[in-house]
């Protein structure tokens, strides 16, 4: 069902709005919540929200409507997502109502739950009706992908061929998720291919997520959301868990069980939990993907694990190239991206390692960068002493790698967590384990 193209309050009304919207930025710059997309500031009962320019800083980010168009079609949704009010013309902002909900992460933080896997079997009932709901939704077709997504995904990665065209079926969706990871997989060579190899990356990360989606059943594509995460999860104020869904901008013709493997790939829930929303969403599937469902989440779900990997050692190679004294300030999120590693190694088979060989790793790449710059022509094959030393610190023997969960080596960015236990059991030198990290 699609709302009427005619705004709900005029252009006047309008542009006042965002001009005390505006005061209100200047005198108390706080009041402005930003997020990764928009800026959102509340005037009385209505929200003006600002995109920002979100294109230039992520042009992957998937984003393939424009939100005021996405509102538009989710029209018969009013309560479970913003309700669009304005959009200006040259899409500077859009006026929605102000709506009253906590995200899920400040539901916890509240103490209203202990923890995420706590939060009433209730809830992700409804969480998978609206699943089921935005794949009958009538989106506008759109033709190709977004310049600035199309220029990076062909200068991100030189061996894969250039993907134009906003994808349509499965083969096509798939082909371009699998991009991805080349992408960053050559991005994060042309930093430092020493890192890759030293944390036993593989030469061809997007082989092995290629592998698991090509046994995907096959099925068409639908709108979804594909961001749900535990920031993105809301919960209307009122006691009754009921549901509230933001960056709805981010919905397009998607595979669902992909959309669906990311919420819980990033939610940080325990098994059973897992479980349980995954048979929540089975239930309510339509009939063409409940047979398989489970084994095509998880098919997407060693996807994303693989995706998440490649992406951080990117990241973490360009940081490489700074001094040392920028790649120290980020050591914070060295667990992070130890137990990124560790569940990747698992999808191909390298033995873990601990923090302590993570960071040894990536000195050792800062300083054979700065070398390079110093000496450029004395750079060879193999890149001499510090390429060919063996490990410095212990790392797991395969026996200890059993196999996935419920899902997969889950990967709960809301906490971070530092215990897991593959790492934990190998930090032998350590006085006592990491405490745990956002």
């Amino acid at each position: 069902m699609r709302m009427s193209d005619a705004p709900v309050i005029g252009s006047d009304e309008a542009q006042e709005l965002d001009r005390r919207a505006e005061a209100i930025r200047q005198a108390h710059p706080q009041q402005a919540l930003s997020g990764s997309f928009n800026t959102n500031i509340r005037v009385d009962d209505f929200n003006v929200r600002r995109p920002l320019d979100t294109v230039a800083k992520s042009p992957y980010a998937w984003r393939l409507h424009t939100e005021a168009a996405v509102l538009r079609a989710l029209g018969g949704m009013r309560g479970r997502v913003p309700e669009l009010l304005y959009a200006d013309p040259d899409r500077r902002f859009l006026i929605q109502n102000w709506v009253e909900a906590q995200t899920l992460r400040e539901v916890v933080k509240a103490g209203l739950v202990a923890s995420v896997d706590e939060v009433p079997r209730a809830y992700f009932e409804q969480v998978a009706r609206f699943w089921r709901d935005l794949q009958d939704v009538d989106l506008p077709h759109v033709e190709s992908l977004p310049d600035p997504m199309v220029r990076r995904l062909a200068a991100g990665s030189s061996h894969a061929p250039g993907i134009r065209r906003a994808p349509t079926t499965l083969a096509e969706y798939t082909a371009l998720h699998v991009q991805t990871i080349a992408m960053y997989f050559d991005e994060s060579t042309k930093h430092s291919e020493f890192i890759a190899r030293r944390l036993g990356f593989p030469a061809d990360p997007e082989r092995y997520a290629r592998q698991a989606l090509d046994r995907l059943t096959d099925a068409p594509l639908a709108p979804a959301h594909p961001d749900l995460h535990i920031d993105n999860l809301g919960v209307r104020d009122g006691g009754q868990w009921e549901p509230f869904f933001f960056d709805v901008e981010l919905v397009s013709r998607q595979d669902p069980r992909h959309a669906l493997a990311t919420m819980l790939y990033w939610g940080g829930y325990g098994d059973a939990k897992q479980a349980e929303i995954l048979d929540a969403h089975t239930r309510a599937a339509p009939a063409h993907l409940r047979p398989t469902l489970k084994e095509d989440v998880h098919a997407w779900y060693r996807y994303a694990v693989t995706h998440r990997a490649t992406q951080k050692l990117a990241g973490w190679a360009q940081a490489t190239e700074k001094h040392v004294s920028a790649l120290a300030d980020l050591k914070v999120h060295l667990p992070y991206f130890t137990r990124l590693t560790n569940e990747a190694a698992r999808v191909w088979g390298a033995p873990a390692v601990t923090e302590r060989y993570v960071w040894e790793t990536l000195l050792d790449a800062t300083r054979m960068n700065a070398q390079q710059k110093r000496f450029p022509d004395a750079v060879t094959a193999g890149f001499g002493v510090l390429a060919s030393r063996g490990p410095v610190f212990p790392v797991l023997d395969a026996d200890s790698r059993s196999g996935f969960g419920v899902l997969a080596a889950r990967t709960p960015v809301a906490s971070a967590r530092t215990d897991h236990p593959r790492v934990a059991a190998t930090e032998q030198g350590l006085a006592k384990a990491p405490e745990k990290s956002r």
